[in-house]
């Protein structure tokens, strides 16, 4: 049998269960009994039975699991983000290896990009869970990242770093005019403004009224999702819209999987957009 290595990049891929007593990573998509069975496994090993028969008979149908790690919204978020990644990290890649010399902006671009990839990481990692507003403040992070790589690419010097990203927005919406739109939206979640309080707190009617305080928070769920995703989403449409014209003239080994103008298309594709959340827009 040859030897198994996982690395921190492999638990993308994967769910982890377990208790004090230790954990096991499975892919993301496991049945419920699938995972009742290794944890029977795990547990009658550190119990010193041989066979699982006995942990499994007497205590499986105790065990809860996390439903909401096997709900269609998180099987589809990892579905889609996962791939993605390496999307990401080849086009960074593509950018590390150009072979042609550059100016200390272009240079700039390419270091924000590879640092980028934390971000990614992190963005991908609370869309998953479900926590939409800390996903979406990153996203707007983003954004204004990408606003930035704009405003500096054809720079010689380093007069650039008094550059303020959250200003060069600004600048952006000159050649692409919908990011306007998109920063807006990204900013009222990132605030958490009044009117998105009810996306995350459900009042009954009574409690609406003033006469009761029966509620329920919402911390995480599928509509959450997807609408993280799609302001993630158009928010990547633009930095490669960006990235196209910083490196208009370079030979980049990267073949770009979505054109300006058609976000629609795209989201179709990856399937985000579905029939039961037809509310989403297009930027």
């Amino acid at each position: 049998m040859s030897e198994f290595k996982c690395t921190n990049e492999d638990l993308n891929y994967f769910n982890i269960y377990g208790d004090f007593q230790g954990c096991f990573a499975v892919p993301y998509d496991t049945d419920e009994e699938m995972i009742k069975r290794i944890m029977a496994a795990m547990k009658s090993y550190t119990m010193g039975y041989k066979k699982i028969d006995y942990v499994y008979n007497n205590y499986a149908q105790h065990w809860k699991f996390d439903d909401e790690k096997r709900s269609e919204g998180f099987i589809k978020a990892h579905k889609i983000l996962v791939p993605h990644l390496k999307v990401m990290d080849k086009l960074d890649d593509s950018l590390n290896n150009l072979e042609e010399s550059l100016n200390l902006g272009r240079f700039a671009v390419i270091a924000g990009i590879t640092r980028l990839r934390n971000t990614f990481r992190s963005i991908h990692s609370l869309i998953i869970k479900g926590y939409h507003f800390e996903a979406i403040s990153l996203v707007r992070l983003l954004l204004e990242q990408t606003a930035w790589f704009y405003n500096i690419y054809d720079y010689f010097d380093g007069s650039f770093f008094d550059i303020q990203p959250h200003k060069s927005i600004k600048d952006l919406k000159k050649i692409i005019p919908d990011v306007g739109k998109l920063y807006g939206e990204l900013s009222k979640y990132t605030h958490v403004i009044s009117t998105k309080t009810f996306e995350f707190i459900e009042l009954d009617k009574e409690s609406r009224n003033g006469n009761s305080i029966n509620h329920i928070i919402h911390l995480s769920n599928d509509k959450f999702r997807y609408i993280a995703m799609r302001l993630y989403f158009n928010t990547i449409l633009v930095l490669f819209n960006v990235v196209q014209i910083v490196f208009i003239e370079y030979k980049l080994d990267f073949e770009f999987p979505i054109e300006q103008n058609k976000v629609r298309k795209y989201l179709e594709d990856i399937g985000l957009l579905l029939e039961k959340n037809n509310s989403i827009k297009e930027y």
